[in-house]
């Protein structure tokens, strides 16, 4: 039985860290709310399941092996043919962040039902769901039938509602 089991998308966060020639200078790093608190737990020790879809690019392959270092059970982790994965450019103004996120089409909103092992996910004693997984079918609708079944079999559950107008309201209007 896991600790946790956490669904959800996988980000590759582009931040600044110099300027050249008057423009910034961009380093990759994996992030996004899922695979953040799946690092973070397995961090802190517990059992640890990630379930997500990345494009089969160097970001989805560096989430992959990012949470496969930190002992994460990544074997819900699919990588996508033909598929990219999200990623965001990130701003700092002023102390504020900002993000440009590409996403639309991307893998992680993909990720169906048929694509996961249920049995597998719901055997942990709480459910993390990431906002993200609510903006758009089919992991809308994948992340809403993990929610029910593990209201049924009375698992804890989190959700982050991680609001970004830019990825839609799809979540607001369930």
């Amino acid at each position: 039985m896991y600790d946790i089991s956490v669904i959800g998308d996988v980000i590759m966060d582009f931040t600044p860290v110099l300027m050249s020639k008057g423009h910034l200078v961009y380093e990759p790093n994996v992030g996004g709310t899922a695979i953040n608190l799946a690092a973070t737990v397995s961090k802190l020790g517990m059992n640890t399941l990630f379930t997500g879809k990345a494009g089969n690019d160097f970001m989805g392959k560096e989430g992959l092996n990012t949470l496969k270092e930190l002992g994460v059970d990544v074997s819900g982790y699919i990588i996508e043919d033909g598929q990219f994965t999200t990623h965001t450019f990130v701003t700092l103004r002023e102390g504020e962040r900002s993000f440009a996120l590409i996403r639309k089409g991307a893998a992680d909103e993909d990720l169906k039902l048929q694509d996961v092992n249920i049995e597998q996910i719901l055997d942990t004693k709480m459910l993390y769901v990431t906002g993200m997984g609510f903006t758009r079918d089919p992991i809308r609708e994948t992340s809403f039938t993990l929610l029910k079944e593990a209201k049924k079999r009375e698992i804890f559950t989190a959700i982050d509602v991680n609001y970004r107008k830019v990825c839609g309201t799809a979540w607001m209007n369930s």
